[in-house]
């Protein structure tokens, strides 16, 4: 596993006009600029691949790994250094101390009939579609696999550079790496206004079928660096650029029945079961129906051909009904009074629109999902600890709690189907390694109604410690940037049940583990900063980092409760507000020096 330098974002994606009209408003927004300044926006072609990072050291390619949950990746140098695109050896980047390259490993279209064709030869499955059949070469256990598969690397960002003389533009760094020999798209451009920006989608989209790989949109970012800071990002993706997605995929197939699923939340979930169809390159038998609101909206009925699509390429949802097939016979379907799990009442959580099972872990569905959610790679990360496992262990009641988990003998699991004693000293081991989490990866593996990875960094980073995260308020939690009512609420309310106590005790008893802040680490704790300016000799997203690892917290505007504003150069309106609330203004020098670097 190889810890991000900073997390390796996904991006939010846009299909309409409109969607990318409010992400320019949006962006002039958060830059406090009016609706008529022109922004310079670098606009290229979005890969359909599998993301990677590259480190380079003193000209050298020494260390690369997938993006993995955005904060840790998977280590595949070898298998990198196989791909014929990827320079290990930049002679011209010699006295450059380091940098890191990240980009999109994929498969040209026509290496891939190559490909698919070779393992027809040799009675192997074929691949679905070139993104599967790049990401399983990067995977391969044995590199020499992996240099029989063609693949192909293309740069999209250097993303931090201890260089001279940055850039300070996207595009430029681009060029850079061009200059250096890494490939990179030849149809980017740099571009202002909404309008120039559904050009090149348009333009782009026509050339779509002769660019000899798969992209599946454009990606809009801003070109100057120094705004991205200021323009920031949310919990899984930057909000200083957005994907463009070309039309999803769409086939027209039956809906034979519709059955309920009860969710980890105990969230009642309609699912329709389809006459197979292959949407995108994949088969596709199921699809969300969402809720009873979303059905009568839609006006679906069991027996009706509708069409399915693939919802940003990746989870299968019914569009609409196709009318002029519905048959007379085709019935309504009718939502269950209690749950088809454990036989309950159910409420109707109205904020939702969301019928619910409040039984919580009394509920088998609920229990399983809560499993399959903790062991899962954002959470505790217990590698071959999959669904078919934990299906075994819990009709044996060989885990009940959670924490049963940690209390599982080698002896147990070989008595198990498929369970031999490699493979169970392998999960034994996977569990022993587990122990070992950041705080933040413990309270997402919780499982707290609303709670996700970002929110759960975000209590990691105010609480620090699980004895003033449990015994915070309501009122607390809402303190805290981007945690509202209904969140704090959930919080409040889990730690409030004396079961999810008594469990959480027992996980830590059984040794579930973090590294605790060190009071060196802690010197910044509670003190709030924002960034304006271009920073000389650190990057704004390494910048921040060091702020948050010293315990202090960076938001994006200024207001009463901000304690610094670090001034580069070129600084915005930023330092007149800073003025007018009291905010001490420091420069770049006095910003190491808080932070312990001088």
């Amino acid at each position: 596993k190889i810890e991000h330098s900073s997390p390796l974002l996904s991006l939010n994606n846009a299909f309409e006009k409109k969607e990318i009209e409010a992400f320019d408003k949006r962006i002039h927004k958060l830059l406090n600029l009016n609706e008529t300044a022109d922004i310079r926006y670098s606009a290229e072609p979005k890969f359909d691949g599998l993301a990677v990072s590259l480190i380079y050291r003193d000209g050298k390619f020494v260390q690369g790994a997938t993006r993995g949950d955005g904060y840790i990746g998977e280590e595949i140098t070898s298998n990198l250094r196989v791909i014929e695109s990827i320079p290990l050896q930049i002679r011209r980047a010699k006295g450059y101390v380091s940098f890191e390259v990240r980009g999109e490993v994929l498969i040209f279209k026509k290496d891939f009939l190559k490909l698919n064709k070779s393992q027809e030869q040799k009675g192997l499955k074929k691949f679905a579609n070139p993104r599967n059949a790049a990401a399983g070469s990067l995977r391969q256990l044995d590199a020499s696999v992996t240099a029989e598969r063609g693949l192909q690397f293309f740069a999209y960002s250097l993303h931090s550079s201890q260089k001279n003389n940055l850039s300070g533009f996207h595009s430029q760094d681009l060029n850079w790496l061009e200059d250096l020999g890494f490939p990179v798209s030849t149809d980017r451009k740099v571009i202002t206004g909404v309008s120039s920006l559904l050009n090149f989608y348009e333009n782009i989209r026509e050339k779509r079928r002769i660019i000899p790989y798969e992209i599946d949109g454009v990606v809009y970012k801003v070109d100057d660096l120094s705004l991205h800071g200021k323009i920031g990002a949310i919990a899984r993706a930057p909000r200083y650029a957005i994907a463009h997605k070309f039309p999803a995929e769409s086939s027209v197939t039956q809906i034979l029945s519709i059955e309920i699923q009860v969710g980890r939340t105990g969230a009642l979930t309609p699912v329709a079961h389809l006459e197979p169809i292959r949407v995108g390159g994949v088969v596709i038998s199921k699809a969300t129906l969402h809720n009873r609101e979303e059905i009568k909206r839609k006006n679906i009925l069991v027996g009706d051909f509708v069409e399915i699509r693939r919802a940003g390429d990746v989870i299968p949802e019914v569009v609409n009904v196709v009318k002029k097939k519905r048959r007379k016979e085709n019935k309504q379907f009718i939502f269950p009074e209690r749950c088809p799990e454990c036989d309950s009442l159910l409420t109707q959580d109205l904020t939702e629109s969301i019928l619910r099972c409040d039984e919580g872990l009394k509920c088998p569905a609920q229990l399983r999902g809560s499993f399959v959610h903790f062991v899962s790679r954002g959470a505790m990360n217990i590698e071959g600890f999959g669904e078919k496992l934990i299906d075994q262990l819990i009709d044996k009641r060989l885990i009940v709690n959670i924490d049963d988990i940690y209390s599982l003998k080698e002896e147990c699991l070989t008595k198990l189907d498929r369970m031999g004693s490699k493979s169970s000293k392998n999960i034994i081991q996977s569990i022993n390694m587990s122990k070992k989490t950041t705080f933040a990866k413990f309270i997402y593996s919780l499982g707290i109604r609303n709670v996700g990875t970002g929110t759960a960094s975000l209590l990691a980073k105010h609480f620090k410690t699980l004895k003033r995260l449990i015994n915070a308020t309501c009122d607390e939690f809402q303190a805290i940037t981007d945690v509202g009512p209904t969140v704090a609420r959930s919080i409040e309310v889990y730690f409030a049940d004396e079961r999810n106590i008594s469990m959480v005790n027992n996980l830590i008893a059984k040794g579930v583990m973090w590294k605790s802040e060190n009071s060196e680490k802690q010197k910044l704790r509670g003190k709030i900063a924002v960034f304006t300016g271009s920073l000389a000799t650190i990057s704004r997203e390494d910048a921040k980092g060091l702020w948050e690892n010293s315990g202090g917290t960076v938001v994006n505007s200024i207001s009463a409760k901000v304690h610094y504003l670090i001034v580069g150069e070129r600084a915005g309106s930023k330092v007149k507000k800073a003025t007018q609330y009291n905010i001490n203004v420091i420069d770049e020098k006095e910003f190491f020096s808080l932070c312990g670097k001088l």
